[in-house]
């Protein structure tokens, strides 16, 4: 497990070749818990995500994005899909983090919901539902054999990864 972890740090910036569903998996499940972990530790030391937790929170999140788009890129590439969907996810995760750091950092209060809001939701909501098709996509097995994007994750060892 440690070694799917250490692979997702390696290829950080690499868009080419496959990554297992161990692979994508593990990084993955990790980052999330160390988010929920931050978000609480966060909550209790400041009482509240405050200004500063969110910007420790973006942060967080911005220093993982890259790393997490490639290891997607590479799961697709596993399953013999391009690298549109995750990109069209970037977009949607672009607008929506920016709008709500901006939102958190000056409109906190603000109880008025104007035209910006409501595009918010919906944007949001199709995020959602691009996200859990793309997860399920990340669940598929891969193809056993070579495909566009190259040769199956562990073929070089000789041993083929899920």
């Amino acid at each position: 497990m440690h070694q799917s972890y250490i692979r997702f740090w390696r290829h950080a910036f690499d868009y080419k070749g496959r990554a297992s569903r161990q692979d994508f998996w593990v990084p993955t499940l990790i980052h999330f818990a160390l988010y929920i972990l931050l978000s609480a530790i966060l909550s209790l030391l400041l009482g509240d995500l405050s200004r500063t937790g969110v910007i420790v929170l973006s942060v967080f999140k911005w220093v993982l994005f890259t790393p997490q788009l490639t290891l997607m890129a590479r799961r697709y590439h596993d399953v013999d899909k391009s690298l549109a969907f995750p990109l069209i996810l970037f977009i949607f995760f672009l607008f929506l983090d920016i709008n709500d750091f901006i939102d958190n950092l000056f409109y906190r209060n603000d109880p008025i919901i104007d035209y910006t809001d409501i595009l918010a939701y919906i944007l949001t909501a199709i995020y959602y539902l691009l996200l859990i098709y793309s997860l399920i996509v990340c669940l598929r097995r891969g193809n056993g054999s070579a495909n566009r994007y190259g040769e199956p994750p562990g073929a070089q060892s000789g041993k083929i990864e899920e």
